[in-house]
């Protein structure tokens, strides 16, 4: 079942209104010691990374959390068309994410000195700007990344250029 891994307490709604999201660790590990005590690192935080610039920005910061991961693993894509939007949590894993209208809900567990880079589908995304909130187990609010653009909804497969145009009267279907 979908929802069995989320609280019920983040339901605002009936659960049927809700979106679950997969979750899709790229990496994730201990926060290493200088990362701890750092003017960067907040006890808790959450990086939404929705360009290039973000992505480069945030990995210079955080170094250890992207590894060998250079660039996005969508290269040559703004996020406003690749499949997948990317984030870095600081302080928690997300173990779990439900979606409905303007609010992502994610589920955050094994708080303490921890990063998690994950990725979630933007394909059920119906509106273009989102607010992701991560939630403990009893449903206290621990970070926000409000009003994250998501782009327009992605399509399945791509409309080709010479599709685009309208088509005339009489035209073929």
């Amino acid at each position: 079942m979908p929802h069995e891994h989320v609280p019920r307490v983040l339901y605002e709604h009936p659960v049927v209104e809700y979106i679950p999201l997969a979750v899709m660790t790229l990496r994730s590990g201990p926060l290493p010691a200088e990362a701890c005590s750092g003017p960067l690192s907040p006890p808790l935080a959450l990086h939404a990374l929705k360009t290039a610039r973000d992505w480069e920005r945030t990995a210079s910061w955080f170094p250890f959390a992207f590894g060998d991961l250079h660039e996005p693993p969508q290269p040559g894509l703004p996020s406003a068309e690749g499949r997948f939007l990317h984030f870095l949590a600081l302080g928690f894993q997300v173990t779990a994410a439900i979606y409905r209208d303007r609010k992502t809900s994610l589920v955050a567990s094994d708080l303490g000195p921890r990063y998690h880079l994950f990725a979630l589908p933007r394909i059920f995304f119906y509106k273009p700007r989102v607010d992701f909130i991560a939630y403990d187990a009893i449903g206290r609010q621990l970070v926000a990344v409000r009003a994250v653009d998501v782009g327009p909804r992605y399509r399945h497969r791509p409309v080709p250029p010479a599709q685009r145009k309208s088509r005339g009267p009489g035209a073929a279907r």
